[in-house]
């Protein structure tokens, strides 16, 4: 099964500060050996917010995606014609290419539930 891992536990990971921490990284020892990816989409979204929290750490981003082997998925236009879809149905702006990203790549969404 593959996975497509979302911003906050990617954000937890990143800072040792945030309350995510420890579950992220003990998230990130049991999928491992797992096939897990990202978006652009969401790796956008992390760096906005990291930008903003911890402008010291955006370089960091690739760097630790590539540490835990996580691929970056590009956004294409049928990913992009689905969020919008998903937008018309209520989904927020990151959300909706989250999911269509996931749907067009036959991923299963990562994200806390703590």
């Amino acid at each position: 099964m593959a996975y497509l891992v979302d911003a906050d536990i990617l954000y937890g990971y990143i800072d040792p500060a945030d309350w995510l921490h420890d579950w992220a990284s003990r998230f990130f020892e049991k999928f491992e050996n797992e096939d897990v990816k990202t978006s652009v989409a969401v790796v956008l979204e992390l760096a906005v917010v990291v930008k903003r929290e911890m402008p010291n750490k955006l370089f960091e981003i690739l760097k630790t995606l590539e540490e835990l082997n996580i691929e970056i998925l590009p956004v294409n236009d049928e990913i992009t014609r689905i969020a919008f879809d998903f937008m018309q149905k209520g989904f927020g702006i990151f959300d909706a290419f989250h999911a269509s990203t996931a749907k067009c790549y036959g991923l299963t969404i990562l994200r806390s539930q703590v």
